[in-house]
């Protein structure tokens, strides 16, 4: 247990460890909820900017996310090994993807795209390694 560890039987955290840790988590979830949003777009309201935007897009957004959720990890984890922070990244962004693709199932004009699944996998890959190279 880290310096921050608190005890099981405690009611609640230090409050510094809370500001901590919302410091750390708030823009994941600021991103998820981003990702979350334009997903609901629908795909005639999209323009198209360029060739293969899609692709990029979804590469940079879930690059973003993963750099900010190893970022969360490491900082609010002090026992957590660089490998696991990058295998956690990785497993979380595809399981995100995952999850955005369903959501779009329901949103009309949108479709389910395992190939969007694979990008997003590919953005979480890269931002784990952006950050560990960035450490």
């Amino acid at each position: 247990m880290g310096p921050y560890a608190f005890n099981m039987f405690k009611r609640h955290p230090p409050k510094h460890e809370v500001r901590r840790r919302i410091k750390f988590w708030f823009p994941v979830f600021i991103w998820m909820g981003l990702i979350f949003f334009s997903s609901s777009i629908h795909q005639e309201n999209i323009a198209v900017l360029f060739s293969f935007q899609d692709v990029v897009f979804h590469t940079l957004a879930y690059l973003i996310l993963a750099v900010f959720f190893a970022r969360a990890l490491k900082n609010t984890n002090s026992n957590i090994a660089a490998l696991q922070i990058l295998i956690f990244t990785i497993v979380f962004g595809v399981a995100y993807g995952l999850s955005d693709e369903f959501h779009q199932s329901f949103v009309p004009g949108r479709s389910v795209s395992g190939f969007d699944v694979f990008m997003d996998g590919a953005g979480s890959v890269f931002g784990g390694l952006l950050h560990r190279w960035l450490r």
